[in-house]
């Protein structure tokens, strides 16, 4: 019963103001064009039945009748924002999402039952929950990284295993690291004969080349293009693929110290322009990766943001309690840290060269808090060169055009859905103003700051540690 409390105040509170008032018109709205990175003048939007039914600056062209009528004296109206790499197995992650904004994400990990519940109750008015463009299990090689995943060694197994991920109602398939090369290229093949995209990992035997050209709809946390951007390139997939041994090359640390050590920015430029030239979208997920460079950090390890998340996530968070972390020592985290500004610097170059980019933060990976953590990942873009125009369409439009439903999202414009993101400041001036939400649309249903404060107040209260323990 706990799990429901923030979400069911959050619907009691939508059925008091709106349940019997389907229609909602903002006026003095003006709206952020993500597109051509401009605001209009103050305009009426009016809503109707989850979508944006007209926006108009004459008053008198607006539906008559009983629609609730809300002055937003200036404020700025956005798309709502996407969260583009996720894993989202509770739902109380729904009310952090909805507080800061973010009106969708794309699960790239996540339970399908449950996803299959919330999709209903959402669709009943039971439940407010983002919008969900999920993968289910991850698929990887044939001793998996993490529990819950599919295992796939075989060749001859993957049309099955594709087949019954599209059964369970998988929207793409996620492939990971461990996938061999032979496995990996028929899964191509097999995803594009039933039209399901897949996206992920570049797996670590595979060339970013490769994967671009086998089509792989996204790469993440910039993995194949540091792969690509080294000088001994050639040596480390000989390796990785099994034909040589080095024993510099048998762990995930050993592998980024390999990476950092012969990163040619050449190559690296030579990898932009291939991938700006590809359907391959890059969702680089700095949030994370600097997350894991600061894990040593006293400060970091103190985020206020902390009493959000419930106390058992908490724990497995500290660095003591994560496998991946427990023996790492101060040579790690330093290469990390000087390997996070190669990868920010990336992302800002990515930019300018054409690539495609998708705003994804990794939660619940350790500190990447969600929700919050999508306003982290827009600025630490920005600070990396990208544009702010840029960063906001990685959010916005960007989704939306990699779905293939740019028709129904990704802009505030006349048919689309509802899902909008009401700020006080211009996010065109500074990316840091995502953050001055006054309020958010689902759908069409309003949820004022009072609302959403409220929501993040019911958790902190519910995940609580009582005093004397920690």
């Amino acid at each position: 019963m706990k799990h429901f409390l923030s979400s069911i105040f959050l619907l009691g509170l939508f059925l008091g103001t709106q349940a019997q008032n389907d229609a909602l018109i903002f006026a003095n709205a003006r709206i952020i064009d993500v597109e051509k990175a401009r605001v209009s003048a103050p305009v009426f939007i009016q809503i109707k039945r989850g979508r944006i039914e007209r926006i108009t600056r004459n008053r008198a062209m607006l539906a008559q009748g009983t629609a609730r009528f809300i002055d937003l004296k200036g404020k700025y109206v956005m798309p709502g924002l996407w969260d583009m790499h996720t894993h989202t197995w509770d739902r109380w992650a729904f009310d952090l999402l909805l507080a800061n904004g973010v009106t969708g994400y794309r699960g790239m990990f996540e339970p399908m039952d449950s996803v299959r519940n919330w999709r209903k109750e959402a669709a009943h008015g039971k439940l407010l929950a983002p919008d969900m463009y999920v993968a289910g299990p991850i698929v990887d090689g044939a001793k998996p990284v993490w529990q819950g995943s599919v295992a796939l060694k075989d060749v001859f197994k993957v049309e099955h295993v594709v087949d019954s991920l599209i059964r369970l109602g998988v929207d793409f398939i996620k492939v990971y690291s461990l996938l061999s090369p032979e496995v990996y290229r028929k899964l191509a093949e097999v995803c594009r004969d039933r039209g399901i995209p897949f996206a992920g990992h570049v797996p670590t035997a595979i060339r970013l080349e490769e994967a671009i050209q086998l089509g792989q709809a996204s790469s993440e946390h910039l993995y194949g293009a540091l792969a690509a951007s080294n000088s001994r390139a050639d040596h480390f997939f000989a390796v990785m693929s099994g034909e040589v041994y080095d024993s510099t090359l048998t762990s995930y640390p050993k592998v980024r110290a390999f990476h950092l050590k012969y990163f040619d920015a050449q190559r690296a430029r030579n990898v932009m322009g291939k991938l700006a030239q590809s359907q391959t979208w890059i969702c680089p997920t700095l949030t994370v990766n600097r997350s894991i460079s600061k894990l040593n950090e006293p400060q970091h390890l103190a985020d206020s943001r902390l009493k959000y998340i419930p106390p058992v996530l908490r724990a497995q968070w500290h660095p003591r309690n994560d496998f991946r972390f427990q023996r790492a020592d101060e040579d790690y985290f330093s290469r990390e840290k000087t390997l996070f500004q190669i990868e920010q610097n990336l992302v800002g170059q990515m930019e300018k060269a054409g690539v495609k980019l998708l705003a994804g933060t990794d939660y619940p990976n350790p500190y990447v808090f969600p929700g919050f953590s999508l306003h982290d990942e827009l600025e630490l873009m920005v600070a990396g060169g990208v544009s702010i125009p840029g960063a906001l369409r990685s959010a916005t439009l960007n989704p939306a055009i990699f779905m293939q439903r740019v028709h129904e999202l990704g802009t505030v414009s006349v048919g689309k859905f509802a899902d909008l993101l009401i700020l006080e400041a211009n996010p065109l001036e500074a990316i840091q103003n995502t953050r001055s939400v006054a309020g958010v649309v689902l759908r069409g249903k309003w949820l004022d700051k009072k609302t959403l404060d409220r929501s993040l107040q019911q958790l902190e209260t519910r995940f609580r540690i009582p005093k004397g323990r920690n």
